[in-house]
């Protein structure tokens, strides 16, 4: 064989590896970069029975028309609700039934570019805008309302964000709770090593996310005095309860932390039927009262 020859088959072995290694990386990176939303769609009336619940849309800070859905409280006090990634408010529905039940209001609504409202998409910097925009409506449209907010994943992440910008919220039920999207992304796109996990995490900044901002461990000590109820499932695959651990760890008195046993990312009503419809009514009536 000549050495011409012998040199041309080995570039090709080799081509070869580098050929599906490429290839692999191209897919993680397009994966993660719209892994975290889906893309807008129509979300339909509000459930009929969530009586007297209405349609609503306001602006975010940052100017994109955000919508969702508003039920006036019996009370004094209403709980905004907020969905996670690759979701819609729907998420949340059985929260804001039970909610509702006592006399909560609610408001729950698409986070920017999800859903039916505008914006975009960034875990980062546009989501937390929205929450203190909905805060600004809720100012408007029932002045005076002790409000407190439950936010599930990603929707968690963005919740305390905002809530140490802004002291309106004044208590929070934090669920799976996202630390890092780095973290998140090494997790879930890891299966080759730093081949796919680092075409995940640049993935993720194309589809616009700063890692410099939206950091819940930083972020949580300015909530000091605000109550904080800590949920996570023992068998979440996405978030450990390593996570919710540190999370609690960081975060400032008062607080509770409720790992739920053999729950996955959410579900925790179907895991423990009995506990947790009555443990988040009891933690919203004592901090923001009935």
């Amino acid at each position: 064989m000549s050495l011409m020859l012998t040199r041309a088959l080995l570039t090709a072995a080799l081509a070869v590896p580098a050929m599906l290694v490429a290839a692999k990386m191209v897919k993680v990176y397009r994966a993660a970069e719209v892994g975290f939303h889906l893309p807008p769609h129509e979300v339909g009336p509000p459930p009929t029975d969530l009586r007297g619940a209405e349609a609503v849309e306001f602006p975010s800070r940052d100017g994109a028309l955000l919508r969702g859905w508003w039920v006036p409280p019996a009370g004094g006090a209403t709980v905004i609700l907020l969905h996670g990634s690759d979701d819609d408010r729907r998420q949340l529905l059985p929260e804001a039934q039970l909610l509702f039940s006592r006399g909560f209001g609610i408001l729950m609504f698409d986070w920017p570019g999800l859903g039916e409202s505008g914006g975009r998409v960034t875990w980062s910097r546009t989501e937390p805008e929205a929450l203190l925009g909905a805060l600004d409506w809720l100012d408007r449209r029932a002045p005076g309302q002790r409000t407190g907010a439950l936010g599930i994943s990603l929707g968690a992440s963005m919740m305390v964000s905002a809530a140490a910008l802004d002291p309106r919220l004044r208590a929070l039920v934090v669920e799976a709770i996202v630390l890092d999207l780095d973290e998140e992304v090494t997790r879930e796109y890891g299966s080759w090593g730093p081949i796919s996990y680092v075409a995940a995490r640049w993935g993720i900044r194309a589809g616009g996310w700063d890692p410099g901002v939206a950091k819940p461990l930083e972020t949580v000590a300015k909530l000091k005095g605000r109550p904080l109820f800590i949920i996570n499932g023992s068998a979440d695959p996405i978030v450990p309860p390593a996570d919710a651990w540190r999370f609690f760890d960081a975060a400032p008195r008062p607080k509770d932390l409720w790992v739920v046993p053999g729950a996955g990312h959410g579900g925790y009503a179907g895991a423990a039927p009995d506990q947790y419809g009555p443990k988040i009514l009891r933690f919203f009536q004592d901090a923001l009262g009935g």
